[in-house]
């Protein structure tokens, strides 16, 4: 196992549009990935290795996603009830209502890629199995903007990235848990994991469906959607 560090690995990169953004380091090593007590798709809990790599430190913004789309690159997404696209006040809050395509797209223009599963994984729970990014304490609204109490902790939509710091996780990675849901690279099936190597794994198998990581403001039972395990 290699243990993160008591202070985050921070580096600072430019978007092509010049924008400063910040990531995090997760070092190569082991990590304890799944749970056997939970969901049938978390199953079975394994050691995986990882190579390592660097992770957006916070969500990617509605500005950040404007600069792709002033580009020519980015697609628009969705607008209305509950998207933050052209919502005056929410520049720095995360975009959502965007498909696995727009985030793709999004990351491909930033230079970078979408994390796989494992690597979402390890980012927000470290090596030692903890439930959530912070420990294995339940969330709360000091913790996550997740649906605790009332939906957005009472705020009804998103917060600004980085509004909620003591819930980091042990790399430094911000809101992993609530704000938005996270796409990542690997397509969804229930039985990804009995199949997975355990090197580097990534699921790429053609489905349907694409895997969300991280719960939103929305959902209204966090102790269980907000595992760093669950998958959607």
């Amino acid at each position: 196992f290699s243990p993160p560090p008591d202070q985050p690995e921070v580096v600072r990169i430019l978007l092509p549009s010049g924008t400063r953004v910040e990531m995090v380091a997760v070092a190569a090593g082991r990590f304890w990935m799944g749970a056997d007590w939970a969901e049938t798709e978390e199953k079975p809990q394994r050691l995986v290795v990882l190579d390592s790599y660097y992770i957006d430190r916070y969500e990617v913004t509605v500005s950040n996603y404007q600069q792709c789309v002033d580009a020519g690159v980015c697609d628009a997404p969705a607008d209305g009830e509950d998207c933050n696209w052209q919502v005056g006040g929410r520049s720095d809050h995360p975009i959502n209502c965007v498909s696995w395509y727009d985030a793709n797209n999004f990351c491909n223009w930033a230079g970078k890629r979408l994390p796989t599963e494992a690597e979402w994984e390890k980012a927000a729970r470290g090596v030692d199995a903890r439930l959530y990014p912070w420990g294995d304490a339940e969330p709360d609204c000091k913790r996550a903007n997740t649906g605790w109490g009332s939906l957005g902790c009472g705020a009804q939509g998103t917060r600004p990235v980085g509004s909620v710091p003591a819930g980091q996780s042990p790399y430094g990675a911000q809101d992993m848990i609530g704000n938005v849901w996270e796409w990542v690279a690997d397509t969804y099936e229930v039985d990804a994991y009995q199949r997975a190597v355990l090197r580097n794994p990534v699921n790429t198998t053609p489905s349907d469906y694409r895997v969300l990581r991280g719960n939103s403001w929305y959902y209204s039972y966090p102790i269980m959607v907000s595992r760093a395990s669950n998958r959607f």
